[in-house]
């Protein structure tokens, strides 16, 4: 009840990053639907799993949003749109004045479909960074030997870096403008607030309102395995060895 009490609070609060018209505007810019996502799926009964996954997708977020600014920042240092646009004036070229590249460079030709779009460096890069993170981060997944612990971390790096890296290359950012600087549009930072606020929401909740401790659980569960096994050494029967609860408050209170 105590969990049902408190996901209801934190989906309320996140909620009206999306309802409510003042927040939506001056504070989630449109994009409170992504606070509302990291409250669902961070909220855990047990205080150790809740602060674990809120953590764990704080980090995993940063680390994949710093990934994407580092492929802009490679994009922007080498201008794949000038390098781009140099081999595909180079293939034109070999096109124009070679008899045999003419097949090639034919409609249907590899030549042909080369030249055909201007950014295709610029879009290989991408992809191949996009391909490059995501094996990585599945491979680290499927050898976890800790999993549960850092699963969901290496999700949300992946699902983050390939989304933002996607979606910039989809808009043609460039890493000023991604940072805030030049433009009107600042939709990656926004999911990324959101995001991190979505968690942190889910944290302090956890910590102040009606925590559930795995030491508590643990506790009570002693309490009646002793409590049954003490009815057990007395010689009734397994089916009729069940401990009332003021036999398991005794042993509850020994400990």
């Amino acid at each position: 009840m105590r969990w049902a009490a408190r996901c209801a609070l934190c989906v309320s609060l996140s909620a009206a990053l999306v309802l409510d018209t003042d927040l939506r505007v001056d504070v989630a810019h449109g994009y409170g639907i992504w606070a509302l996502i990291s409250v669902v799926n961070c909220s855990e009964r047990l205080q150790g799993e809740l602060l674990r996954k809120s953590a764990e997708r704080l980090l995993g977020t940063l680390v994949g949003a710093s990934g994407a600014l580092l492929v802009l920042s490679v994009d922007d240092l080498i201008n794949f749109k000038a390098v781009g646009g140099a081999f595909h004036d180079t293939v034109r070229h070999w096109c124009a004045t070679s008899d045999a590249l003419q097949d090639a460079c034919d409609p249907g030709g590899v030549l042909h479909a080369l030249a055909a779009d201007n950014y295709v460096t610029r879009g290989n890069f991408y992809l191949f960074c996009a391909a490059i993170v995501t094996i990585a981060g599945v491979y680290a997944r499927a050898t976890n030997r800790s999993s549960p612990n850092f699963d969901y971390f290496y999700f949300l790096s992946v699902l983050s870096f390939d989304f933002l890296t996607i979606d910039a290359y989809q808009q043609q950012l460039s890493l000023w403008v991604a940072v805030g600087f030049g433009s009107d549009t600042l939709a990656p930072q926004y999911r990324v607030y959101m995001v991190l606020l979505g968690a942190g929401l889910t944290t302090i909740a956890g910590l102040l309102a009606w925590p559930e401790y795995a030491s508590d659980e643990l506790r009570g569960r002693v309490s009646v395995d002793c409590a049954q096994l003490a009815l057990l050494a007395t010689g009734l029967p397994a089916a009729l060895a069940r401990p009332r609860e003021s036999e398991c408050a005794e042993f509850s209170a020994i400990e």
